[in-house]
């Protein structure tokens, strides 16, 4: 049992994100029989009163700066730890003044996350992850060889399908990627603070940025204006990607057609320093890589989820990607592709 006292009382649904909603039953170990998965979402609290809102929860670690979601406004709320059969474990919602923080919804039941500055990066020579300067940075190039396990080259951007625990990995057996290792979880903080980051589920892509044929604001996808597919300028060179807006971005900067799945919109270095000022985030272009060869085709965005392709008749060890392109490979913008889990894609952690 769970109580979240607010500091100021509220008739408002209370919807607390990312919370572990999913259970693994380990049957050959009774004495530890129930863990909580990394399957998260967001919760609605039952009010006891206008400040008294209660909750029952999985085990799971404390969350540091989590969120509460009010009303359509976000509010910081550190929950602590639930231990297995505690009884009653008190958290309090200081919901006086929104977070500043920009945040994306990321499924039907009003879970958000708040995305890294930049996409994930490791240096071998140091052993440290870090999140890459700027939102449109990128390390390999198309046709670079990186060597096995990144042999000729120190920084990784692009990783083998959960190899959080192993991110020079470039071995083409699919057995070596069998067991998903979120890269969030062995990371630690690369911002400084007590943050835990992780990998968006397909479910979480999909409902982030909608699918095409069946983009239904609300009941298959949040609503909004919710991704730009664009090229934007900054000193002098051009950076194809897509930009993902955050929830109630107002569409206030320049003439550019949202949700455009097709058409590549050209972005100048004016606006697309106000829109990520208002909390857009990039998603560049990197390419991905077979074994230790980075491909060349034409500029495509191949980003990881967590979730594996159990439906694919075509191949063992697929994994649904987010994929993004030029408009040559069918539709631009798939946040439910799949590719073998041996390639090397680029990873964008949440938390």
């Amino acid at each position: 049992m769970v109580k979240f006292t607010l500091a100021e009382g509220t008739s408002e649904a209370v919807k607390v994100a990312g919370m572990k909603t999913g259970v693994t039953t380990n049957f050959a170990d009774p004495s530890n029989p129930i863990v909580a998965n990394g399957t998260k979402d967001a919760i609605t609290l039952k009010s006891e009163s206008a400040t008294e809102k209660w909750a029952i929860l999985l085990p799971q670690e404390a969350v540091s700066k989590g969120l509460a979601m009010i009303d359509g406004k976000a509010y910081n709320c550190d929950i602590a730890a639930v231990e297995n059969n505690s009884y009653i474990t008190t958290n309090t919602i200081d919901n006086t003044i929104p977070s500043t923080d920009k945040v994306f919804t990321v499924s039907k039941n009003g879970n958000v996350v708040r995305f890294s500055p930049g996409n994930l990066q490791y240096d071998k020579r140091t052993g440290e992850y870090s999140f890459m300067e700027h939102q449109y940075d990128v390390v390999e190039t198309e046709n670079l060889n990186v060597g096995t396990n990144y042999s000729r080259q120190d920084i990784v951007g692009l990783f083998g399908w959960g190899t959080g625990d192993d991110p020079t990995m470039t071995s083409e057996d699919t057995l070596d990627y069998e067991v998903f290792k979120d890269w969030g979880d062995y990371c630690g903080d690369p911002t400084g603070n007590s943050y835990h980051w992780f990998t968006l589920s397909e479910d979480e892509w999909v409902w982030l940025i909608g699918i095409r044929a069946e983009a239904e604001p609300g009941v298959t996808c949040r609503e909004g204006n919710r991704f730009l597919h664009a090229r934007i300028a900054v000193g002098g060179k051009s950076y194809y990607g897509i930009i993902v807006y955050p929830d109630g971005y107002d569409g206030g900067v320049g003439s550019y057609v949202y949700n455009n799945y097709r058409n590549v919109a050209s972005v100048s270095a004016g606006d697309w320093s106000s829109i990520e000022a208002a909390g857009a985030v990039f998603l560049p272009a990197a390419s991905d890589r077979s074994g230790d060869h980075v491909m060349s085709d034409d500029g495509t965005g191949h980003y990881w989820t967590s979730t594996r392709c159990i439906d694919n008749p075509y191949a063992d060890y697929q994994v649904y990607q987010l994929r993004f392109d030029d408009g040559w490979i069918g539709t631009a913008v798939s946040p439910c592709a799949s590719v073998g889990c041996f390639y090397g894609l680029s990873v964008r952690l949440v938390r």
